[in-house]
Parts: structure tokens; sequence; C-alpha cells
């Protein structure tokens, strides 16, 4: 249902800028904030269990996993420590 939109005469219809892709530039940017919180939420609790699960992993596999450890990313591929 479409709401009732306020104009004055001396209005123009903008079609560009970000209005030349979507008529609600608004709705992207809370949809982005949305994903990025919870993406950081995600994050913050990933990260704040990673010491315990690696650290069980090192006692289980040893060497091996350190040697793992050395040549792969812990989120990233390119992000080591």
């Amino acid at each position: 249902m479409c709401h009732p939109v306020i104009t004055h005469e001396d209005h123009k219809l903008v079609t560009s800028g970000p209005y030349r892709w979507i008529r609600n530039p608004l709705g992207l940017v809370t949809a982005s904030w949305i994903f990025i919180a919870g993406a950081a939420t995600m994050l913050l609790f990933v990260w704040w269990g990673l010491p315990r699960k690696e650290t069980e992993l090192e006692a289980r596999f040893g060497q091996e996993y350190r040697d793992y450890v050395c040549h792969t990313g812990r989120l990233l591929p390119w992000w080591s420590s």
C-alpha cells in the first residue's frame, strides 16, 4: 500500500545520484547497518570462542596442529595469528 507523499509546486523528481539505481536509498543504508551490526556480533562470538577451540585442538593434535596454524589464516586465508 502506498503512503501519501507531500510535494510542493516547485519540487522536481530526483532521478540522479543513488536514485539512479534505487528509489529508496535510505532503506539500503538501514539494511547495511543491520547487516554490519549482525556480522560484528557474530564475529565477536566467534572471536571469543576461538582461543578455547584452538587450545583444545592443540592439546589433541599437538605439533601437527601447530604446523597447520603456521600456514593457515584464522578467519581469512591471508590473516594468520
